[in-house]
């Protein structure tokens, strides 16, 4: 059984220790914890879509020499909280 130091009370989901296998531990399990990893590599390829979308976009509309990074990271982020 999971930990129960990882329920977060603030979550619509957060008292649920079976959320990874879709409340289905019997069929579905993830004994490695391979679904965590998965996420983060989700999260980052998101993140960074957004953020070289941005920059591109802000290369052909300014110039190659104003980049403005700070709002293309702004801008991954934002496409990261997009993704759900």
């Amino acid at each position: 059984m999971d930990n129960p130091n990882f329920l977060d009370t603030k979550s619509l989901n957060g008292l649920n220790l079976f959320t990874y296998c879709n409340n289905n531990p019997v069929n579905y399990v993830d004994p490695e914890g391979h679904i965590a990893i998965s996420l983060l590599v989700g999260l980052a390829v998101s993140f960074g879509v957004g953020f070289a979308a941005s920059t591109i976009n802000h290369g052909i509309q300014y110039g190659w020499a104003n980049i403005n990074f700070l709002q293309s990271g702004i801008d991954g982020y934002l496409h990261l909280n997009q993704r759900h």
